[in-house]
């Protein structure tokens, strides 16, 4: 499990801009529907210094993601560090039974990491779920667009625009041939986990 850094643009639209990059671009893969499971204490400590630590079900493949966000080059790029293992169902499983388990799959640097934030009587919890269908479409410049329809708990639905890999001398260009095509979008820099966070709390405030 070594680090991947990631440079991202991530693009909130509205859902006629949705489909219109659904249909004005071509599929270049089945679409897949995703579960995001995210486990943090309940303080949020994880949260706070901007990890997001979650079990990605895609059919029948789990992947256990340790993302890690760091300062961004610009206002616009989304930087971070991941920590990527594949799990089976078993393990999955016994993560749900028992979340503090899913330490047992960091590598030595993600564990280190961890507990540079998280102190021993920070017990990990199940904090929920979204669900996520994914649209992969050959984008502008070579990319491959990453087109998102997210539901929320509270059953909110978003919908977003990501391009992962994303090159500084890109992006101006990018971003003009979306408006020039009549895409319209606002700058996204919460991350789903972020945005997931903030409707849990308003949740819990309204009862």
């Amino acid at each position: 499990m070594e680090a991947i850094k990631e440079n991202e643009l991530k693009l909130l639209i509205e859902s006629q801009y949705y489909e219109k990059i659904r249909n004005d671009f071509s599929s270049i893969r089945d679409p897949v529907e995703q579960i995001n499971y995210y486990f943090d204490s309940s303080y949020y400590t994880l949260e706070k210094y901007n990890v997001t630590l979650r079990i990605r079900k895609e059919c029948t493949s789990y992947l256990l993601c340790m993302k890690v966000k760091e300062n961004t080059y610009n206002d616009l790029v989304n930087k971070s560090a991941e920590y990527n293992v594949m799990i089976n169902e078993n393990d999955f499983m016994q993560i749900l039974y028992k979340p503090k388990k899913i330490l047992d799959f960091l590598s030595s640097e993600a564990y280190n990491i961890f507990n540079t934030f998280c102190e021993e009587n920070d017990e990990l919890i199940l904090l929920g779920s979204i669900q996520n269908s994914r649209h992969y479409l050959q984008g502008i410049y070579g990319y491959i667009f990453e087109l998102d329809k997210t539901t929320f708990p509270n059953g909110l639905v978003t919908y977003e625009l990501e391009i992962e890999g994303i090159r500084p001398e890109h992006l101006k260009g990018l971003m003009e041939e979306l408006y020039s095509i009549g895409i319209r979008w606002k700058i996204n820099n919460k991350s789903k986990y972020k945005r997931f966070i903030e409707i849990i709390r308003y949740e819990k405030d309204k009862q």
